[in-house]
Formats: C-alpha cells, structure tokens, sequence
C-alpha cells in the first residue's frame, strides 16, 4: 500500500494504481471478525503467513473452519485456517457461512 502526499492511499497491482479509499476497499474484504465458517468460491492460494507473502499452495473450493481472523501488517485482515495456513478474505474468493 502507498499513502500520497494527500494521504489517500492506493495499491500497486501488475495491472497498474487501484485506489485504496477505505469506503471503496472495505466493500471488498469482509469486516466481521467473528467469521468461524467460510466457503471457498474457487481455488484459492494459500500461506504460511499472515501479510500472504510466501505462498505455499492452494486450497480447492470447499468448507474450511476459521481459527481466526488475524491484521495483517498493511491493516487488512486475513483468515487463519485450522490448519494454520493463511488465505485472503477478499468477497470474491470466499463466502461467510457462520
């Protein structure tokens, strides 16, 4: 994440600037921490961290149990499975089902 000199924000993609304007993003990623049960829409990378930089290999669309949701060092939040593996908690990668 990069803050402007205005201190708007805004994400580096390979595709070029995404605006990081929280009213925007925080539709994207849910916002409730008590998620315990999610459904995976498709296959989605998995990792062995937190801030979901080292990817260790995916996971197939599926019920998983959350152990918690944990901040990651940008301010957003990621889930940690029961298997201890991390995956993103964008709304279009997963499904809150408790």
């Amino acid at each position: 994440m990069y803050v402007r000199s205005t201190g708007s924000t805004a994400f580096k993609s390979d595709a070029g600037w995404v605006t990081g304007k929280k009213t925007w993003v925080n539709n994207y990623y849910y916002v409730d921490r008590d998620i315990k049960q999610i459904k995976t829409l498709k296959v989605v990378s998995t990792y062995k961290d937190a801030d979901l930089k080292t990817k260790v290999g995916t996971a197939k669309p599926g019920v998983y149990t959350v152990a918690k949701v944990v901040k990651r060092g940008n301010g957003y939040w990621s889930f940690k499975l029961k298997s201890g593996l991390y995956i993103s908690i964008r709304k279009d990668l997963t499904k809150k089902l408790k």
